[in-house]
């Protein structure tokens, strides 16, 4: 207990800006249809958050079951490590990285614009410990507050099914009839993900689930 209170870093001058806007969300009081949500997905280094760290992040707000275009934004995070065999899959090399923003830089903008919302991901558990390994790196002891919705876990609720088999963004966009396009980019699948969720939020509504479960 005491090393973890030596250990625990002052929290930036940006957390409590932060936590008050979540503060002030009631969550788990409102309706679905009045919730401010972020559809957000990362392209990373790898697939290993304890080593791997995130290279570009795709931030798509939907608000009163429409997506907000003018909000929407994506950047590159600065890191050594690029490339390698991920970069076959999303492209981002070194090179792309001249023009991102320092990771730390990267937390505060993330906040501000993440703060309040529920956060919306395709397997959205390793979205979010990248996005919790990269706050601590900074601030150890701190961990993002804000409820995250899987849409992977989503289908299969509004599907009724238990199976475990992978459920893969594709699979997801042929099964909502989305288009797909630019996908293994951050902005491009935050994008598609958002319009599935769109219409998951309608099959939600239909099944009367109409408020988020603690």
């Amino acid at each position: 207990m005491i090393r973890q209170w030596f250990n625990k870093a002052k929290a930036p001058d940006w957390w409590e800006a932060y936590r008050e806007k979540n503060a002030r969300a009631a969550w788990y009081k409102q309706k679905l249809s009045k919730l401010d949500f972020l559809v957000l997905d990362t392209e990373t280094t790898g697939l290993r958050p304890e080593k791997d760290r995130i290279l570009s992040i795709g931030l798509v707000p939907v608000k009163e079951e429409k997506i907000r275009i003018q909000d929407c934004s994506s950047w590159y995070w600065s890191q050594e490590k690029a490339g390698g065999k991920a970069a076959e899959i999303h492209g981002i090399l070194p090179g792309t990285l001249h023009d991102a923003w320092e990771e730390k830089e990267s937390l505060k903008h993330f906040a501000s614009l993440a703060a309040g919302k529920v956060w919306v991901a395709h397997h959205a558990a390793f979205d979010r410990e990248m996005l919790d390994k990269a706050l601590i790196r900074y601030y150890p002891g701190m961990r993002w507050e804000n409820p995250m919705l899987d849409t992977a876990h989503l289908h299969r609720l509004l599907i009724r099914s238990t199976a475990e088999n992978p459920i893969s963004l594709d699979d997801l966009c042929h099964y909502y009839r989305i288009p797909i396009q630019g996908r293994h980019t951050a902005e491009g699948d935050a994008f598609m993900t958002a319009l599935v969720f769109l219409k998951m939020l309608r099959k939600l509504k239909e099944e009367k689930l109409e408020r988020l479960r603690v």
